[in-house]
């Protein structure tokens, strides 16, 4: 579509928009068409039928597959508008994202884990033993560590693919609100990012290298 077509038909749109919402209330197009199960920190269309939600670590009303925590991960049906809850295991809070060239996605980095309130999980223990444990996922929460974490999707209609989240994938550092492009390979660049979540311009928590994601 040229410039000046696309301009035309937004301008059509627009006129259509205002002509309906004229003496009338206006009515929302997306209304009872289902719920996600979760929240939206990413959101994407993987084939023509799924789209898939990530959320952070939230105590969603829904279970994720194993059951242990809530889910922070769906694919929705577009055509039966129902969602399955998939297993995230870590802290996907303030994750990057993108798709690689050979379709699959990429989720990277987020938070440590949290528990009620957002609290760091183990801030309250003792010793580093239990504290270590409440990051690797001994929790109310049942969340670990994301802020190494590397999460690959190769979507399908097939309504059973699951996230990967493998520690020999991970990153090589700690990276909270990374920012991730794609390049020429097909692989992934990823910049930056903090050591710690809720960034409060410390220049001790930045993080400031990069690395590409091969997997």
């Amino acid at each position: 579509m040229t410039p000046s077509a696309a301009l035309a038909l937004l301008s059509a749109l627009s006129t259509l928009a205002i002509a309906r919402a004229q003496g009338q209330g206006q009515v929302n197009m997306f209304a009872n068409v289902g719920s996600s199960g979760v929240s939206a920190q990413q959101l994407f269309l993987g084939t023509p039928t799924k789209l898939y939600f990530i959320d952070k670590t939230e105590n969603n009303t829904l279970r994720s597959p194993s059951g242990r925590h809530p889910a922070w991960a769906t694919e929705f049906d577009l055509t039966t508008m129902e969602a399955r809850a998939m297993e995230v295991p870590t802290n996907s809070f303030c994750a990057g994202g993108t798709v690689l060239g050979d379709g699959r996605w990429l989720n990277v980095g987020g938070n440590q884990a949290v528990i009620n309130n957002g609290a760091g999980a183990g801030d309250a223990l003792k010793t580093d033993a239990d504290k270590a444990a409440a990051q690797a996922g001994e929790n109310e929460y049942g969340d670990a560590d994301g802020r190494k974490a590397v999460r690959i999707l190769s979507p399908d209609d097939s309504g059973a693919v699951e996230w990967v989240d493998d520690a020999k994938n991970y990153m090589s550092t700690e990276r909270w609100y990374p920012t991730v492009e794609t390049v020429e390979d097909g692989s992934a660049i990823i910049f930056g990012g903090c050591q710690n979540g809720g960034y409060v311009n410390d220049p001790s928590q930045d993080n400031p290298t990069y690395e590409v994601s091969l997997v």
